[in-house]
């Protein structure tokens, strides 16, 4: 027919003209890559050093055709080695400019590759003016990847030029989103910091550092240390100078010095806050000035004036400079004392904020001074700068409230027994060093106050609520007799509130401890214990609790479940706020009450309840099984998942309790298992039914309880669970049914691990679950549902129940409804499990996960995404296979364009095997360095030696050439001493010695 005469003309035409595509194609790359290496040709110069040559007018004719194309110019750039080839490219415009970054369709941008800027790294220490120039004229346009590599040139750069591209890698670093690689930059510091000015080098810190900072928290508090020593190099006593105004500027960005209120000590405490910055600056100040005294003695003086600049001085910054005398007193530091002295007489280190140093700081002093020195100090301390200079009415406020007498009545005595009183603590702070004079002064005035509260660990400044306190502790408690206990609870009334004082909770706790100590002795009070406040009561219970689960308690359970019995007949007071300092209802007895049946039912045949306790024991449990705890509307802004709330409220508990009295009545012989429902506790399966009933409890915390627990019932009555699954997992029709089902199942896919048993009851389920997985799902975490719904299915898999292509179709749905990038992930999980196995698996069992591997290899092969291939690190990593089979699996991933997980670890095993698998070691290696940046490379390779002696001693000449370009990259990457260590672990000279060559200033 004509029209089919006419589609072949055309398709002929068309094939024609892609052979002939494909042709300009091949040749152009043949000839860009013939161009490339006579590039890399070196010749033997006069002093035996390699030179290169400079290209002649063919090979620019032959780049300039072939580079238009984007693939061959990433080729030709990225392993271009020739410095002098620079200015020829340049002059005819083949070194172009990074394009701009990528707007991407689902949000955010990408940032195209910049082969070239490689190239310009590979050569700044050759061509460091080229370099230079060519960064000064360029513009980056924001491009992530192109500023990697300015940083990276800047570095290899000799210091005098990198200290002119300062100022472009500082706005660099301001548009950062996260591309730079912030060690890179602090390394770039020190380079800057060999250079003779060292302007350029502050700048760079103060943009790393200062405030506001360039980093992130994480990455400053890791990275200010290397900082520090970097100054300390370049600047010495003037280092500390930096840091304290570094110190300063962050304090004033948080508008006043809070030092002492987030930092209780310069050396560290555990009553420190957590503040990153802050307590970063602090500790990296502290080790400046340290280690400056320690090594250079008579640079004390500078680094405590440095530390003591008026414009930069803080809190922290004068504290710093107390303790650096103070350990240069301790080392005998000849000028200490004296420097010591000194600050111990400025009147204004009198005061609050300095005292751990200060105190620390006097002892010492006073203990090596004259007479002198000491009444010097006295008269300070006796005139209270910090009173002296207050207002009559702050003084008189704050004496009223020492007094404790309302400030209308407050008298000059009253002022002057708390000037008295503040004198005693000063004295007191230096005890140990005060002269018979002095000791004899705080004698007295201990006298008149009192005892004194023992001294530190020095606290924040900051007024806080740190726990209840208790009027008695657990041993006075026990101490009394069983009348005086139980009258104490009934009499004893708490101050005032707002007083922070001892409170009920506080007392409650010590009697926790003490029913803890002797739970008998509590259960022969139950009849007294009922008719004390909640908060006793409950801390009673949860001391039951305590001791049954630390095992060997001896329980007269009669009376305390009569306790719990009683604790549950009483009303739940709904959702209140609890006040820390007693309950203000039952609700907390109630969940107390249900945790300790939870506890007792678990317990072995003997010491758990007895069989004559069942009515009781029930009786407790419909009662916190009707409670409204938790409400809908504490689930929903309440803040914790489902399984946390079940954990954390009465009924979703009592629900759990319910379950363990089934096993408890399977233990103790009143049922057995397997049995039909009505022959096995039917009490039992008519709460649980009901509590699948989202009309009588809609709460998902209820049905979480019931997953995890849901084998354990099914082994009690199969029955009850084959018609009670849907129920529980089933997704329903409503956005409430889903979530309360999605409780359940994640639930139970976290908590059991995968069985025959449960496969025969949930398979349908399990394929819903799979069917209905949406891409929105977590996969990134082991812990997520969709993470969980597809490890049991695979580990079903390895186990034998499940097949490839069996009827369930559970693998195949797994693998259709998964994404590329979400299988990569659950593979990963999958290995991450075989790499913490402690056994061996067995023969079936690996087989089966090499053949799952082969079949999702050969799905790849057929055009599918190979992004599920980057969890095979993990398997890899697990040693669980042969090394010769997944060698060959990691090399084909690589080869296929999958960017694996812990490409470093895998190098490191890859090269402990390295003769073994020399070819696929290699790829792997090369795959990881050619698909991250530099930075990222510099680490891979970092154990890569024995890997490129193994190709370079090949027998296979590709081979061997694959193993000098990674050898010529990795050192290019700042790998500077990878040559001698790959030259030392060869077998023998190489066939061509030209294979393991490396260019001057790589490796």
């Amino acid at each position: 027919m004509p029209e089919t005469d006419d589609i072949r003309r055309h398709f002929e035409l068309v094939e024609l003209a892609l052979d002939l595509g494909l042709a300009q194609f091949w040749t152009g790359h043949q000839k860009m890559s013939a161009v490339r290496l006579r590039a890399n040709h070196t010749s033997p110069g006069a002093d035996g050093r390699p030179t290169w040559s400079a290209p002649n007018d063919r090979d620019l004719d032959e780049l300039t055709l072939a580079l238009q194309s984007p693939t061959n110019a990433r080729a030709f750039f990225d392993e271009l080695l020739n410095p002098d080839w620079f200015m020829p490219l340049r002059d005819k415009n083949l070194i172009k400019a990074p394009d701009a970054p990528t707007p991407v369709e689902t949000g955010g941008v990408t940032f195209p590759v910049w082969p070239e800027g490689g190239y310009l790294v590979r050569i700044a220490a050759e061509r460091p003016e080229d370099v230079t120039h060519f960064f000064l004229e360029v513009d980056l346009v924001g491009n992530g990847l192109a500023a990697r590599q300015l940083v990276d040139a800047a570095i290899a750069l000799p210091v005098e030029s990198a200290i002119r591209l300062t100022d472009l890698v500082i706005a660099a670093a301001w548009e950062d989103g996260g591309w730079l690689n912030p060690e890179r930059l602090v390394a770039f510091a020190e380079r800057l910091g060999q250079a003779s000015s060292k302007t350029a080098m502050e700048q760079l810190v103060l943009t790393l550092f200062g405030a506001p900072s360039a980093l992130d928290d994480y990455w400053y508090k890791e990275l200010l240390p290397r900082a520090a020593e970097t100054l300390k190099l370049a600047l010495g006593p003037a280092a500390v100078a930096v840091l304290a105004d570094l110190l300063h500027d962050h304090m004033a960005a948080n508008e006043r010095d809070q030092s002492r209120g987030w930092r209780a000590e310069i050396a560290h405490s555990r009553e420190d806050y957590i503040f990153e910055v802050g307590n970063a600056l602090v500790d990296a100040t502290r080790d400046l000035s340290l280690a400056l005294v320690r090594a250079h003695p008579d640079s004390l003086q500078a680094v405590v004036d440095a530390l003591l600049v008026p414009a930069v001085r803080t809190g922290a910054s004068t504290r710093i400079a107390m303790m650096v005398v103070a350990e240069a007193i301790r080392v005998g530091n000849p000028s200490a004392a004296v420097i010591g002295q000194a600050l111990l007489l400025d009147p204004a280190h009198l005061a609050w904020e300095y005292q751990p140093e200060y105190s620390d700081l006097g002892r010492l002093v006073l203990a090596g001074a004259d007479q002198g020195v000491a009444d010097a100090w006295f008269a300070i301390v006796e005139s209270d700068p910090e009173l002296a200079n207050a207002d009559e009415e702050t003084v008189h406020g704050i004496a009223a409230r020492f007094s404790e007498v309302d400030a209308s009545d407050v008298t000059d005595e009253h002022v002057e027994r708390y000037r008295r009183w503040r004198v005693r603590d000063h004295l007191a702070l230096m005890e140990e060093s005060l002269s018979a004079g002095l000791a004899a002064r705080l004698v007295a005035l201990d006298e008149e106050f009192g005892a004194r509260p023992p001294r530190g660990p020095w606290g924040p400044t900051v007024t806080s609520f740190v726990g209840p306190t208790s009027p008695k502790t657990a041993d006075e408690l026990e101490a009394m007799t069983d009348d005086e206990l139980m009258d104490f609870l009934q009499e004893w009334e708490a101050p005032d509130a707002a007083s922070f004082g001892p409170s009920p909770e506080g007392l409650g706790r010590q009697l926790g401890v003490l029913t803890e100590r002797r739970p008998e002795r509590l259960c022969a009070q139950a009849d007294r214990i009922v008719g004390l406040a909640p908060t006793y009561l409950r801390n009673i219970v949860q001391g039951w609790e305590k001791a049954v689960r630390a095992g060997g308690a001896t329980m007269d359970w009669e009376q305390a479940l009569g306790v719990g019995l009683f604790a549950a007949q009483q009303p739940d007071e709904g959702d209140i706020r609890y006040d820390f300092g007693e309950d203000v209802g039952w609700r907390a007895t109630h969940q107390a009450v249900a945790s300790l049946l939870d506890a007792s039912l678990r317990l072995a045949p003997g010491t758990a309840p007895g069989a004559g306790l069942r009515e009781t024991i029930w009786s407790i449990i419909v009662l916190l099984a009707q409670s409204p705890d938790p409400s809908p509307a504490r689930e929903a802004t309440g803040g914790m998942d489902a399984e946390m709330t079940s954990i954390n409220s009465v009924r979703p508990y009592a629900v759990t309790a319910a379950v363990m009295y089934l096993w408890w009545l399977v233990q103790v012989g009143l049922i057995t298992r397997a049995g039909d429902p009505d022959d096995t506790a039917p009490e039992v399966w008519e709460l649980l039914t009901r509590h699948l009933d989202p009309q009588i409890d809609p709460s998902p915390a209820t049905r979480a309880s019931l997953g995890t627990l849901f084998p354990f019932l099914a082994s009690v009555s199969p029955s009850w669970a084959r018609s009670s699954a849907d129920l529980l997992f089933g997704s329903g029709g409503s956005e409430a049914d889903a979530l309360r089902a999605d409780a359940a199942w994640a639930a139970y896919v976290r908590r059991i691990d995968p069985n025959p048993l449960m496969l025969e009851l949930l398979g349908g389920t399990y394929r819903e679950r799979l069917q209905r997985h949406s891409s929105a799902e977590d996969t990134k975490s082991r812990e997520s549902a969709a993470s969980r719904t597809a490890e049991h299915v695979l580990l079903l898999f390895i186990n034998g129940h499940v097949e490839l292509d069996s009827d369930d179709q559970l693998i195949a749905m797994l693998f259709n409804s998964y994404g590329p990038q979400e299988l990569g992930q659950v593979l990963g999980h999958l290995g991450w499990l075989l790499s913490r196995y402690k056994g061996a698996l067995r023969a079936d069992q690996v087989e089966r996960l090499q053949k799952l591997w082969e079949w999702r290899r050969q799905v790849v092969d057929d055009g599918g995404d190979p992004a599920e291939f980057a969890g095979f690190g993990w398997w890899f990593r697990s040693a669980a296979f042969p090394m010769q089979w997944a060698a060959s699996q990691l090399s084909h991933a690589a080869c296929n364009g999958a960017r694996i997980d812990g490409a470093a670890e895998i190098v490191k095993v890859l090269a402990e095997h390295a003769r073994e698998v020399t070819s696929d070691a290699l790829t792997v290696l090369e795959s990881a360095i050619d698909t991250r940046e530099p930075w990222e490379a510099h680490w891979v390779g970092a154990n890569s030696a024995p890997i490129i002696a193994a190709g370079l001693d090949s027998d296979d000449a590709s081979v061997r050439s694959r193993a000098n370009r990674v050898l010529q990259t990795l050192g290019a990457s700042g790998l500077i001493t990878l040559l001698d260590e790959v030259n030392a672990l060869r077998s023998g000279s190489p066939e061509n010695p030209e294979d393991s060559t490396a260019p001057e200033g790589s490796a």
